[in-house]
């Protein structure tokens, strides 16, 4: 839950949106091993929730309801409305409606790179159940851009009209000005304002690392004092690899002031990912009104419009030159980047939690 890749970020800020809400009640469910570690990850506001808590492991549940479809919400001692997953879960109820999240099919996706071929055709094979039991079963599938709810239609074979587009949303730190942030220097050792390319994600396949770091060795940008930082989990060979590299910077646990303020100052945001279901770190980068170098795939360029540069994934040398027309001064970037934190301002987490009250409470998500 500490993460900041997608899921975890959209898990913690929904539920806090959710439960600040005064027209919502809610409790959590989860195993009784994992809810003090639940807890732990969310924020103080929800030690008080009431919690319905179930022995074993919520993995071993998650089989049990995917497949079996027992026991049931209500067999463990439920009572509610709705059941509501933030996440890629499904959990079996027999009176309660179930609502869930389809974050991206990257894992059924048949071209979609991958880590390690075991451990991808297991994760593919777990998330198959997972989704299969949403589609025929799930009474709303939230999801949060309209690409991927286009492949839940084309891969799932779900009727449009269960499927509800709700947009990730942008915390409050990365909307704020420049001015308004009372941003400082950075207090890393090594990093100056304007002097460092920035990516954020962590080094993965899906992330596409290799055309990353085959971009900033190709550029040789750190000859000229420039710095590439990494913020994020990575997978170890490309970790190993970009050890190894020039400038290259590591940054793991960051807060959102912090990761706010590393927007701002650096020089352009540079995301090449092969595959993304939405983009939080586009609509932040936007927020933050810094440069952006994406990749042209459809989940950004419904995020992002035309307030950043495309270059095709795989495409090395295009990354390139985008970035070096950027470093280069020759770049006005200060029309479009203001554009494009109007755009961000219009995403926020209570947006967020709003359309899925809205949603649940009309109690007919095909109207």
């Amino acid at each position: 839950m500490r993460s900041r890749s997608g899921v975890p970020r959209h898990v913690r800020a929904v539920l806090s949106c959710l439960w600040a809400r005064s027209d919502v009640t809610l409790s959590l469910l989860g195993s009784r091993r994992e809810m003090p570690w639940l807890r732990a990850h969310l924020t103080d506001d929800w030690l008080a929730a009431p919690t319905l808590e179930f022995p074993g492991t919520s993995r071993v549940l998650q089989g049990a309801w995917s497949v079996l479809g027992a026991p049931s919400y209500e067999q463990l001692g439920g009572d509610a409305d709705w059941v509501y997953s933030p996440a890629d879960a499904f959990v079996a109820t027999r009176g309660a409606r179930f609502a869930g999240t389809i974050h991206d099919l990257y894992k059924l996706e048949a071209a979609a790179p991958r880590e390690s071929r075991l451990g991808h055709y297991a994760a593919r094979l777990r998330l198959r159940s997972v989704y299969a039991a949403l589609a025929k079963r799930a009474t709303v599938i939230f999801t949060v851009s309209q690409f991927t709810a286009d492949r839940i239609v084309r891969l799932l074979g779900v009727d449009a009209c269960r499927v509800q587009v709700i947009h990730n949303g942008v915390g409050s730190a990365f909307l704020r000005g420049a001015e308004d942030a009372n941003d400082s220097p950075l207090k890393i050792a090594g990093l100056e304002t304007g002097g460092f390319l920035l990516h954020v994600g962590g080094l993965t396949a899906k992330k596409n690392a290799h055309t990353l770091l085959a971009m900033w060795e190709r550029g040789e940008w750190w000859r000229n004092g420039y710095k590439l930082v990494l913020v994020g989990n990575h997978h170890a060979p490309y970790y190993r690899l970009a050890s190894t590299l020039p400038g290259v910077m590591f940054i793991r646990d960051i807060s959102d002031t912090q990761l706010a303020r590393l927007y701002r100052q650096s020089a352009a945001l540079v995301l090449p990912s092969w595959y993304e279901g939405f983009g939080i770190p586009v609509i932040e980068g936007m927020g933050c009104a810094v440069p952006m170098v994406l990749s042209d795939i459809p989940a950004f360029r419904e995020v992002a419009v035309d307030y950043a540069h495309f270059a095709p994934p795989g495409d090395t040398e295009k990354f390139v030159s985008i970035v070096d027309y950027l470093l280069s001064g020759r770049c006005e970037t200060s029309e479009l980047s203001q554009a494009g934190r109007g755009i961000a301002a219009r995403y926020t987490w209570d947006a967020c939690a709003a359309r899925i009250v809205e949603c649940l409470s009309s109690m007919s998500p095909c109207r």
